[in-house]
């Protein structure tokens, strides 16, 4: 591990319903990356809270790199600077739990208005607004990723 710690062989895939997607795909397969075993635990509709509250189940000491998937369902009903705080929080918790490695996915953007939601407009605004502080955000931190999507 970069930053001295021992590496355990497992990466943790978190986050809301495209990790449950994700996770429902590759059923009775053994997933591996790099020669890591993947573990998966998607959350359908998650918020980055309902995330939060899950962490008490794993041992993220245990695992060598966590990405995380979060966001989307928040920008639903929250501001992009309540989303954004919401996900350092999240960060600093990983952190501070023993996850050595962190890797935030970029919010990806929709097509249609969720119920009750905000337009797609102002979505899209949202969702950029969050990309662009984490990424800022992230480019000073030493110890997590910004892992960018070439579509968006």
């Amino acid at each position: 591990m970069a930053n001295g710690q021992a590496c355990h062989g497992r990466v943790l895939i978190l986050g809301h319903s495209f990790v449950s997607r994700l996770e429902d795909f590759m059923a009775a397969r053994v997933v591996k990356l790099n020669g890591h075993h993947v573990t998966f635990c998607g959350v359908r509709g998650a918020t980055v809270d309902d995330i939060r509250k899950k962490l008490h189940t794993l041992d993220l000491a245990s695992f060598c790199t966590i990405y995380v998937e979060v966001g989307t369902n928040d920008l639903c009903s929250n501001s992009a600077d309540i989303v954004i705080s919401h996900i350092w929080s999240l960060v600093a918790r990983l952190r501070s739990n023993g996850a050595p490695q962190v890797i935030l996915g970029q919010v990806l953007f929709q097509t249609r208005r969720w119920v009750r939601g905000p337009s797609v407009q102002e979505f899209s605004r949202r969702v950029r607004r969050v990309n662009v502080k984490i990424e800022a955000w992230i480019r000073v931190m030493t110890f997590n990723f910004f892992l960018k999507f070439i579509f968006s």
